[in-house]
């Protein structure tokens, strides 16, 4: 189950997670999170050198891909 230290800490949930924190509240792997990022198929922010996930963008993200998945396909 996902923790973080800090939400856990200050009694606030983060606005924004690392890649193994992502990875696993989104159940992938790292590998394939940062398959996804380099992609940009993924929500993600550059700060420097670092990446970083914002939650709520994850969480739209997934809802956005599970409302696609439930539409019947179109014939191209």
């Amino acid at each position: 189950m996902f923790t973080h230290s800090r939400s856990i800490k200050h009694g606030l949930a983060p606005l924004a997670v690392g890649s193994q924190d992502a990875a696993e509240l989104i159940s992938i792997s790292v590998r394939h999170l940062w398959s996804l990022t380099k992609k940009n198929q993924v929500p993600h922010v550059r700060l420097g050198k670092r990446i970083i996930y914002p939650v709520e963008a994850l969480n739209q993200w997934l809802v956005e891909l599970a409302m696609k998945s439930l539409q019947p396909a179109q014939d191209v």
